[in-house]
């Protein structure tokens, strides 16, 4: 199963392309927000940029999340600010 990503590919992905219904794309959104939780990337989120911005004491700063997906981590961190 996992022989297919040795290799990166320089195909879009679906959501990319545009070609989607809304149904998909609700769909998609489910999809990232559960791999999100599952490998923890809100927790690895408040245990490294967010930790390290509290220790510098900064007051105020600037997140630029490329690939957001479904802006998920950018909703963690506006909630931790």
């Amino acid at each position: 199963m996992f022989q297919r990503f040795r290799q990166r590919s320089y195909e879009l992905e679906h959501l990319d392309i545009g070609d989607y219904t809304s149904e998909e794309y609700e769909g998609c959104i489910v999809e990232l927000q559960r791999v999100n939780r599952w490998l923890g990337d809100e927790s690895a989120l408040r245990d490294s940029l967010l930790k390290e911005i509290e220790r510098a004491g900064l007051r105020s700063f600037s997140v630029l999340d490329v690939g957001a997906g479904s802006g998920e981590l950018l909703r963690v961190a506006a909630k931790w600010a």
